[in-house]
């Protein structure tokens, strides 16, 4: 959607079962010209059927809701609105809501002590189709994928990837979607997608953020931020 200034904007839904919390988020948001609060839930049934209606670019949802969690959202979204990218909220770095998270493929998980430069810096990035953990999530991040029953990152990753799948996965940790991908490598959307599949494949991840995580497990060659990995 673009304004009448030229600028894009990325549509998003609130979901939280706090009406202060919601408006706290909306008025953070509201300073930035390039988002636009289209909608806001108080509950999951709510919230579900408001992204199947708006089908916005982001939805930030708490975890803890009235009457379910937002993974239930997320797995009810996923074939209703596919586009749909996903922030979850959380009060506490719970080990359990990153395992969810993680098995889930959610885009970006985010502490309710964020401040309203990293909610919105998370916003357009994973808008853009990037990932995003907060600093204070990553450690856990990495222990989760440790001590879990994610698949590991097999031995001597970056040697199974071919030269263009390597090209391709690189393009992946920078957040680029298939079509971008596609793009800058001058390949159609469809071998890009090809390449993708085939990359999850060799990681045994069923998502990008898997992928991308369990490579930075394994010490890859991807480039850590001190503040973001992603």
């Amino acid at each position: 959607m673009a304004t009448g200034t030229g600028v894009e904007t990325t549509k998003v839904v609130l979901v939280d079962d706090h009406e202060l919390a919601r408006q706290g988020v909306r008025m953070l948001l509201s300073e930035d010209r390039g988002i636009e609060v289209v909608g806001e839930a108080d509950s999951s049934w709510e919230a579900i059927s408001l992204i199947e209606q708006l089908r916005p670019n982001v939805a930030i949802l708490d975890i803890r809701l009235r009457n379910s969690t937002g993974f239930e959202v997320v797995s009810a979204c996923r074939s209703t609105s596919p586009h749909t990218r996903f922030i979850l909220l959380s009060a506490f770095c719970d080990e359990r809501y990153v395992h969810r998270s993680l098995g889930l493929g959610i885009h970006a998980f985010l502490l309710k002590s964020a401040s309203r430069d990293e909610l919105i810096g998370a916003i357009h990035h994973v808008a853009r189709g990037g990932l995003m953990f907060q600093a204070d999530v990553a450690d856990t991040v990495l222990a989760t994928i440790a001590r879990s029953n994610i698949p590991p990152c097999p031995k001597n990753w970056n040697g199974n990837l071919s030269r263009r799948e390597k090209e391709v996965f690189r393009q992946m940790s920078l957040g680029l979607r298939n079509q971008e991908i596609a793009e800058a490598l001058g390949i159609s959307l469809r071998t890009a997608e090809a390449h993708v599949g085939h990359i999850l494949l060799k990681f045994g991840a069923k998502s990008r953020t898997q992928a991308v995580l369990l490579s930075q497990a394994e010490g890859s060659c991807l480039e850590n931020s001190s503040h973001w990995t992603g």
